[in-house]
């Protein structure tokens, strides 16, 4: 019983200790809520209803947050590698080079031959033989007959006669190409250009015939090296002996030889050459020799390239050395469109017999043959491309010749038929120009021009030599069946001297006169119909306007002419 109650009043302690600590916090509070509220005092509430809670809806803040960092921060970076080697074996496999299945090439025939006939009894005959396709050689021959009948009003016979022939061969080794020819021609002329102001006379065609004969042969050796530490050389071995009806011969030898190499990127180099003739005619025998040494260097980058050199000649027969510049320059303003070239050079160049009868057949065989030298020559000139179809060339040329060669009437023949040569020193200007358009095969034009303008030291005019030049050639070419083609010749006035005899004793004494020639148009028109690529027919006019011009004084050439032929290759 007694456990009972003792043990009733602990708990009950317990109770009482449990229910203070609760109200101190309590009265802590009021104490605190009284100090804050001042003078409230106390108050007294009465609940007439039930409490009923509410929750207020939140306001949601949509402000960011923001950091203000006033230290920034810049990281440094480094890196580093690892230093592996990979190794790897890698083999290459051939490829095999594809096959493509080319154009068959054009069917070649050996031989082509073209025949024709025209009025003034004209017959022609050509003919070509050749090797076909081949790496190794190249051979063939070549004929040619072309002559006329024609007969001038109150002045003889004017025939003429043109006959070629020759062969060829070239044969090609590793690293050389050998070349050789052999040429025979022989051309026949008459002297009928007798001036009716002096002379009534009318020779018999045997009395005024002259023919001039050419047999020639020349060698040549070129090396083709593709590696720059090799020497590359060209040989060259010429002859000719050419003569005419009379004692008048002209025997002409000729060697040269070049030799050049690359070092680094500049090719250096010089030509040797001797140019030998031997003369014999009714009045002298005589010879000369052009000995030249012409050493040069060449370079050239991307957009230029030039030359630098001298040319040395001696005139074994007057004794005299010269020296010539030898220098040239090109640069590509616009690359593969437009380029500017200058060229500065000098030569001695010999009057040979050959060269002026191929000029001027008309001239006496006992001429004075003499050499000419051009000091200097000044070329500046431009040529370049307007489209893939238009190209133009233009340039101006300014030179100094000693001793240029004139043609003149020789005054003691009575006729006026033959020529003479003198000479005279000469500056001479010319500007040159040259367009052509070509539209694929089917169309092709172009046009050449030249003006000249001679400053003679001694006589009034540089004798049949004419200031202005004009050529204009066309080709049109009618669904590959019908080629077209017209040619515009055309030479400005030009002026003769004329020489007659005033007095024979005590001394020959002469006067001379100038004559004006008119200018020349000639005009000519050709067509060829393809029946077939083996057979084909042509026409061709001559002269279409019939104008009768001079192009030396006393020598009318003939009107219009016609020739017409076929062509057949086998």
């Amino acid at each position: 019983m007694e456990k009972r109650i003792r043990t009733s009043i602990i708990i009950a302690y317990i109770i009482i200790i449990y229910i203070i600590c609760l109200a101190i916090p309590a009265l802590a509070q009021t104490d605190n809520k009284e100090k804050e509220a001042g003078s409230l005092g106390t108050e007294q509430v009465n609940v007439v209803q039930d409490y009923k809670p509410t929750v207020i809806d939140a306001v949601k803040l949509n402000d960011n947050p923001t950091i203000n960092d006033s230290t920034p921060l810049n990281p440094k970076l480094t890196y580093t590698f690892l230093n592996k080697k990979f190794n790897q074996n890698f083999e290459l496999e051939p490829i095999s080079a594809a096959k493509m299945k080319g154009e068959p090439l054009n069917k070649l025939y050996k031989s082509y031959v073209k025949i024709g006939l025209g009025n003034y009894s004209t017959p022609y005959a050509e003919l070509f033989i050749n090797n076909l396709r081949s790496k190794e050689y190249s051979i063939g021959t070549h004929l040619k007959h072309f002559s006329s009948a024609f007969k001038s009003k109150n002045l003889g016979y004017a025939g003429f006669s043109d006959d070629d022939a020759g062969v060829f061969a070239k044969y090609f080794l590793k690293d050389n190409t050998i070349s050789a020819a052999l040429d025979y021609n022989r051309n026949a002329v008459h002297y009928y250009g007798v001036d009716r102001l002096y002379s009534d006379t009318i020779l018999d065609k045997s009395l005024t015939k002259q023919a001039y004969t050419n047999i020639g042969a020349n060698i040549n050796l070129l090396s083709q090296y593709h590696d720059s530490s090799k020497f590359n050389y060209e040989a060259n071995i010429k002859f000719y002996n050419f003569s005419e009806r009379g004692p008048a011969t002209e025997n002409n030898f000729f060697v040269a030889a070049t030799l050049s190499k690359f070092v680094k990127t500049e090719l250096f180099g010089g030509t040797i050459s001797v140019d030998y003739y031997a003369n014999k005619n009714s009045v002298t025998t005589f010879n000369d020799a052009l000995i030249s040494l012409a050493p040069f260097v060449k370079a050239a980058q991307q957009k230029w390239q030039a030359t630098l050199g001298i040319k040395v000649t001696i005139e074994s027969a007057e004794g005299r050395t010269h020296f010539f510049p030898n220098l040239h320059a090109k640069y590509n303003l616009i690359e593969n469109i437009l380029s500017a070239y200058l060229d500065i050079e000098g030569n001695t160049t010999r009057n040979s017999y050959k060269r002026l009868a191929t000029e001027n057949p008309f001239i006496l065989s006992s001429l004075p043959l003499q050499n000419s030298n051009t000091p200097i020559a000044a070329t500046l000139g431009v040529r370049g491309n307007i489209s893939s179809e238009i190209s133009f060339h233009i340039a101006g040329d300014y030179r100094s010749v000693k001793d240029l060669p004139l043609y003149v009437n020789y005054a003691q023949n009575t006729e006026q038929s033959r020529y003479t040569v003198i000479y005279d020193n000469a500056n001479i200007a010319n500007v040159h120009g040259e367009l052509a358009y070509e539209k694929s095969d089917k169309f092709r034009l172009g046009g050449k021009i030249d003006y000249y303008q001679y400053f003679m030291e001694n006589e009034e005019h540089a004798w049949h030599r004419p200031s202005l030049q004009l050529a204009i050639s066309g080709k049109y070419n009618l669904q590959n069946k019908i080629w077209i083609t017209a040619d515009v010749f055309t030479i400005n006035k030009q002026y003769a001297k004329i020489s007659t005899i005033k007095k024979v004793v005590p001394t020959l004494v002469t006067e001379s006169t100038t004559r004006e020639l008119k200018g020349i148009t000639d005009v000519n028109l050709g067509v060829e119909y393809l029946y077939n690529k083996r057979l084909s027919g042509f026409v061709r006019f001559n002269n279409i306007a019939a104008f009768r011009y001079y192009r030396y004084n006393n020598y009318p050439t003939q009107r219009f002419n016609l020739l017409a032929g076929i062509t057949y290759s086998f």
